[in-house]
């Protein structure tokens, strides 16, 4: 199998960038990795296959592996998937790895390429913004439903109402169940 490049390298460690940056904000890891997944692969404007697929290329025949040495690493035994990833690497990449891992630096850092794990972890970037234009619709909507979306905007997972309203409507309520349980705990 073909070693990552430095690029695949690069977007491997924005994922765990951002996986990082999500899990400390009280996101699990599961969800923090997927989350991660789709916003480095939109950032690249690349298919989530295409991002996700990186961890086959790293020898992970199953997900589950993978996520293990993810969260290993998450909890502070960052060695084993230092290693795996140096394993399966272009020389040229360790240099990048190497200041990750012990610095906790972003490869490219500062110059604008790695903008997307700049960006606020709890805000909902991982849904992209509509395109189209807006057309105003009046509802007469459930009390119950207008106050979950009244608590999703509290949760931050949208700037605004209308803001929250699109990715409740895109992502469904149940994929906001957590968030909005980690905003009530931190009340």
């Amino acid at each position: 199998m073909a070693h990552l490049t430095s690029d695949s390298v690069q977007q491997l460690l924005m994922v765990l960038d951002l996986t990082r940056r999500a899990y400390g904000a009280g996101i699990s890891p599961k969800q923090a990795y997927r989350d991660a997944v789709r916003r480095v692969s939109r950032h690249h404007d690349l298919y989530y296959q295409t991002i996700g697929d990186l961890r086959r290329r790293l020898g992970f025949p199953d997900i589950q592996q993978y996520r293990q040495q993810i969260e290993l690493w998450l909890t502070g035994d960052a060695a084993p998937l230092w290693r795996t990833i140096a394993t399966h690497s272009d020389v040229a990449a360790h240099a990048l790895l190497k200041r990750f891992f012990e610095e906790g630096v972003l490869p490219n850092e500062g110059d604008g390429k790695d903008r997307v794990s700049q960006e606020p972890v709890v805000s909902d970037s991982s849904v992209r913004p509509i395109q189209t234009p807006l057309e105003e619709l009046r509802l007469r909507i459930n009390p119950d439903l207008v106050k979950r979306i009244q608590l999703a905007k509290l949760a931050k997972i949208g700037a605004t109402i209308e803001d929250t309203a699109a990715v409740l409507i895109e992502r469904g309520f149940e994929a906001e169940k957590d968030r909005i349980r980690q905003f009530l705990a931190g009340l």
